[in-house]
């Protein structure tokens, strides 16, 4: 059986990696601090695109459902991913699959522009 936490260095009694431990190399440290920028450029643009095109009175609303979906996608990306993988044995497949996908929102954005129906989004009160 592999062990997982084999790269960690010495380990303490609790579990902890020892002070002593050396650091990841720096093409360890890429990806993370890529997808770290990335995932924080995500959340900065969606307020800022919803904040741009509907009002405060429905801006948590409207970003909720907007949430909703990016959520869903991130949750079932890997699964699709890895099926893909299994079938075809590359990843190619799954990044010819995500330029499509891509490319088709940016042509839908262009063709129909980003805009939800605010209606949707009121809050009826009593």
């Amino acid at each position: 059986m592999h062990d997982i936490f084999s790269g960690l260095g010495p380990v303490s009694g609790n579990g902890t990696a020892a002070a002593a431990s050396p650091s990841p190399p720096a093409a360890g440290r890429c990806p993370a601090v890529l997808f770290g920028l990335g995932n924080g450029a995500l959340t900065l643009a969606r307020a800022e695109l919803l904040h741009a095109h509907y009002p405060a009175t429905i801006f948590g609303s409207v970003n909720g459902k907007v949430s909703w979906w990016v959520n869903l996608a991130q949750a079932l990306t890997p699964f699709g991913m890895g099926w893909l993988f299994t079938q075809f044995g590359s990843y190619l497949p799954s990044l010819l699959l995500l330029s499509v996908l891509a490319t088709l929102a940016a042509l839908h954005k262009d063709l129909y522009g980003f805009r939800l129906n605010p209606a949707d989004f009121w809050i009826q009160s009593d």
